[in-house]
């Protein structure tokens, strides 16, 4: 079994996903970063994110920090942590518990039609993964429930867009859902956050719903 997201709620509210797995995946709240003295994370790599397919390597000798332009992190050395930051879209995590290696995905719909998860699965399958032993844990992003699209993404998600007085609403977490399963992960390795970041605004920041000036959650992973 794959395990659980887990809402922590010292010394300020964040996300831990527990699995017996040798991986460190954590993901902020509205709250801020303090929690990460908690779990020894004195710092971390992240990107200047272009909601693209791009996919970098990072290691204690290349560790960006927003300089670098990406929208996915591999990492495969223990102790070295890397975040990406969402404030709607979802993060994906995908790691080889096996081979002990992982990659952290920004997805939102323009990184999804990019196919940035089949270029994460390409990434580790080739470093020879096997896709049976993967797992996969995906953070709050916006639900279906809220997720209003124009004609023109709803057009690009068939079969993922309902119809509700008039407007279009895209389920962005069933077609992640879709699209790993469809690629070879197990459904009992697959879990994700029971959370909506525009609904529960007690907790998420959601630029959908505070717009160009909101803050941003971080999801950092990490082998330990």
């Amino acid at each position: 079994m794959m395990g659980k997201w887990v809402l922590v709620t010292e010394p300020v509210p964040h996300l831990r996903l527990e699995t017996g797995h040798p991986f460190l995946l954590l993901f902020s709240t509205r709250h801020g970063l303090d929690f990460l003295r908690r779990y020894s994370v004195s710092g971390f790599c992240y990107l200047k994110q272009v909601h693209g397919s791009r996919i970098i390597k990072v290691n204690e000798e290349f560790c960006p920090s927003g300089d670098v332009e990406a929208d996915g992190i591999l990492i495969a050395e223990r102790e070295v942590f890397a975040g990406i930051r969402v404030a709607d879209c979802y993060p994906v995590f995908i790691g080889d518990p096996v081979r002990k290696k992982a990659v952290l995905l920004h997805a939102g719909w323009r990184g999804l039609k990019a196919d940035i998860i089949g270029a994460g699965l390409d990434l580790l399958l080739k470093a020879g993964s096997d896709a049976r032993d993967l797992i996969a844990a995906v953070g709050p992003g916006i639900s279906a429930q809220v997720y209003e699209v124009g004609i023109d993404v709803g057009a690009l998600f068939p079969g993922f867009v309902r119809r509700k007085n008039g407007k279009l609403f895209l389920d962005l977490r069933e077609f992640i859902r879709v699209e790993l399963l469809k690629r070879g992960i197990a459904e009992e390795n697959l879990v994700f956050a029971p959370y909506c970041t525009y609904r529960d605004d007690g907790l998420f920041h959601s630029r959908r719903r505070e717009g160009e000036r909101t803050g941003y959650m971080w999801a950092i992973m990490g082998l330990i």
